[in-house]
């Protein structure tokens, strides 16, 4: 087995993401800072797009790793933020644009030999369906700003045009492999050092928990049993890591003597994605990775046998206690001097997958859900378009107080994924988004095929097949696929299921 890691590529780029980190920190205490680093971020994603356009779209999409809404850093206009990551996107889709506008113009043809044209059929037809939802949003009177504001995250699906382009060689697949497991391991550690801060006495909490929440980098809350949930909606993506990083780690298991430190190496990456997935108490994402290893459980005892059921189950439960260890070393590690001994974990966990109704974010979801067949009932095959809102009772204590005692709150931005893509586009522009997502992940439909996926040895594959499944459940509940986040994670998807795969 090949080790495409990369350690020299690693340590830079980790130290580069440190920097990124702290100069957004810096700029949220010193705002004219702020500023200045928007725009030298922007003019080096220019120069190097220029120079190698693959580096403008690596830098895209590890934006998306470690900033979940990406206001990182941003310009502010009338109270209105404009993102970096906005700009990011627009400038590589510029150069992209006019690479293509000068090949044409020398070739006298359009080449569409780098793009996989199973995905560009659907996704045109994706975006034909969005032209309309925000034609229909504009038909039924919904407010203009919402249009926009809900509408936007579907034109990141152009992203699929460079990225198909730049990565699609063997050779940068595996560049690339390498910046998402950095990506993915910065937010990790990021969350890792954000809950040993809030399990301990430090005096600039308020300082650190602004700057998360301004940045809309996640959220932090404290639990029951003194716990606190560090979640981050980029969190996503580490569930697709775990699942490289413990397929990986299953493959070299009989073989480690031979490959020693490798093993080690994915080991610690499997139990970091882990704990990470289990501190963010996202029921939504517990959900989905334990659809995942359900899935995966059930493929390798059909493909082979019970006898790799002991070596799977085996590496589970070392991960996972090792996963507990790490909450253990962190919440009472000594230094400062904190209240870590007053932390109940199990507590917490028993809370959180107990409070199913009576907590207040749970309560909200199921209160929407109601509302949303209503509402898709009223225009079940054309939808209402981009901006349409719904008024639910909210168990938010935010929105429901003494002027608000039934907490009705009105969005247009709703929980349940899959109801909003049929309310926003439609019965038929649901179907188009379904079939999207079909074609990414077979080729060609067929039991056969898909066993041999994972009979093969391609591990990458086999993980990002589950990880697309897995992304699909978790949109249930939570909304991803309508979002840059979720659709970036597809995009990744496509990059590594675009050739042969079932």
């Amino acid at each position: 087995m090949q080790n495409f890691l990369n350690k020299n590529l690693i340590k830079k780029t980790l130290l580069i993401l440190f920097f990124i980190e702290l100069l957004s920190f810096l700029s949220h205490v010193f705002p004219s800072l702020n500023i200045v680093s928007f725009f030298i971020l922007i003019i080096f994603t220019l120069i190097l797009s220029i120079k190698d356009l693959k580096y403008g779209v690596i830098i895209v999409l590890v934006e998306l790793l470690i900033s979940s809404k990406g206001y990182l850093f941003y310009l502010e206009f009338d109270e209105n933020k404009f993102p970096i990551r906005i700009a990011l996107w627009g400038i590589v889709m510029y150069v992209w644009f006019i690479q293509e506008i000068y090949n044409f113009i020398k070739n006298k043809k359009i080449d569409l030999s780098q793009y996989d044209k199973k995905y560009i059929y659907y996704l045109i037809g994706l975006l034909v369906f969005v032209l309309c939802g925000i034609v229909n949003g504009f038909l039924n009177n919904n407010f203009k700003s919402n249009i926009f504001n809900d509408v936007n995250a579907w034109f990141y699906f152009l992203l699929i045009f460079p990225v198909l382009k730049t990565l699609s060689t063997n050779e940068n697949k595996k560049l690339f492999l390498n910046y998402f497991l950095i990506g993915t391991s910065w937010t990790s550690l990021k969350t890792l050092f954000l809950f040993y801060l809030f399990t301990h006495d430090f005096s600039f909490l308020g300082l650190v928990y602004k700057w998360i929440r301004d940045t809309g980098v996640g959220e932090i809350t404290r639990m029951q049993g003194g716990f606190y949930r560090i979640f981050f909606q980029t969190h996503i993506f580490i569930i697709l890591a775990f699942f490289i990083s413990f397929n990986y780690l299953l493959a070299l298991y009989k073989q480690k003597t031979k490959y020693h430190n490798l093993y080690i190496t994915f080991f610690g990456l499997s139990v970091l994605f882990l704990s990470v997935n289990i501190l963010n108490f996202s029921r939504s994402n517990w959900l989905g990775i334990l659809f995942g290893f359900v899935m995966y459980t059930l493929i390798i005892f059909w493909v082979h046998g019970v006898k790799n059921l002991f070596y799977y189950f085996k590496n589970i439960f070392k991960v996972l206690f090792f996963s507990f260890i790490i909450f253990y070393l962190i919440i009472e590690f000594p230094l400062p001097i904190g209240d870590g001994n007053s932390i109940n974990m199990g507590k917490a966990l028993k809370e959180r997958t107990r409070q199913i109704e009576g907590e207040a974010g749970a309560s909200s979801r199921w209160a929407l859900l109601p509302k949303l067949t209503e509402k898709i009932k009223q225009s079940p095959i054309l939808g209402q378009g981009f901006g349409s809102t719904v008024t639910y009772p909210s168990s938010d204590p935010r929105i429901k107080n003494e002027e608000n005692p039934e907490g009705n709150y009105t969005t247009f931005a709703f929980e349940w994924g899959w109801l909003d893509i049929w309310i926003k586009l439609g019965v038929f522009g649901l179907i188009i988004y379904l079939t999207l997502i079909f074609k990414i992940l077979f080729k060609k439909f067929s039991i056969k095929n898909i066993k041999n996926l994972f009979t093969g040895t391609d591990i990458i594959k086999q993980s990002v097949f589950i990880g697309v499944l897995v992304i699909c459940i978790v949109h249930i509940f939570s909304p991803y696929l309508n979002h840059p986040l979720g659709i970036g994670y597809l995009i990744i998807a496509s990059l590594y299921l675009n050739d042969d795969v079932v």
